[in-house]
């Protein structure tokens, strides 16, 4: 029989399934390095290294340096490669599906709880990259942009179920959420002071409606926090 008549389709599947491990592997190495070495004293032939890849395939899959930073730092705020945006993940969606401005804010803290371990660390190497290098910065301000146009989709959202607190404006809102900062305070409570991540949940769902609603109803999203928590309590 010839052999071309038998001959199968090329099959890309496999070698893009490699091709995207790979790419995982070389983005785990780098957040491992920026986070020990700090983003500047990290070279491409040292993540290159780590991963077992050639520079080439970094420069390839990333375009350099700055590009695998801002791969690193998307992939571990969403916490996967999926190029699925944060607003339709399942955390938002959960909040946004909500019907109670009480649920709204027990499961933002939900959300943070499950975010801000992934990300503490990571995000406190950008921070203090950002001071001294250009690349850092803009991913850093461009990361912070983001957060804050989140806190005022919260916030909007958070309408549909209530009222803010008398007198505060929606934009004054969504600079106190924004205020929030996940990871500054994921790092001083739960990582410095030994608190549990239930305690942390707990803790920040109070301040989210502290800080936005009424005082009558923080009473009511610590109640939801803690059912979330404990389901049969």
């Amino acid at each position: 029989m010839n052999a071309e008549a038998v001959k199968r389709p090329y099959d890309a599947s496999r070698r893009q399934a490699q091709a995207r491990q790979l790419r995982l592997e070389v983005a785990d190495a780098a957040r491992t390095l920026f986070i020990e070495r700090g983003f500047a004293a990290t070279t491409i032939g040292e993540v290159a290294a780590a991963a077992g890849v050639s520079q080439q395939f970094i420069y390839s899959a990333f375009g350099g340096k700055r590009g695998l930073l801002a791969k690193v730092v998307d992939w571990t705020i969403v916490g996967d490669d999926e190029p699925i945006p944060m607003a339709q993940r399942p955390s938002i969606l959960a909040i946004q599906e909500e019907r109670s401005i009480a649920g709204k804010c027990a499961l933002h803290a939900r959300h943070v709880r499950q975010v801000a371990p992934r990300v503490s660390r990571l995000v406190q190497m950008l921070r203090a990259a950002a001071d001294a290098d250009a690349d850092a910065r803009a991913i850093y301000e461009t990361g912070e942009e983001q957060r804050h146009t989140g806190a005022g989709l919260f916030i909007a959202n958070l309408r549909t179920a209530g009222e803010l607190r008398a007198g505060l404006t929606e934009a004054q809102a969504a600079d106190a959420i924004w205020a929030l900062t996940p990871d500054i305070l994921w790092t001083a409570l739960v990582t410095r002071r030994g608190w549990s991540e239930d305690e942390f949940e707990l803790w920040y769902a109070g301040e989210v409606a502290a800080a936005v609603l009424d005082d009558r109803q923080v009473s009511a999203v610590r109640r939801f926090s803690r059912k979330l928590i404990s389901p049969a309590a």
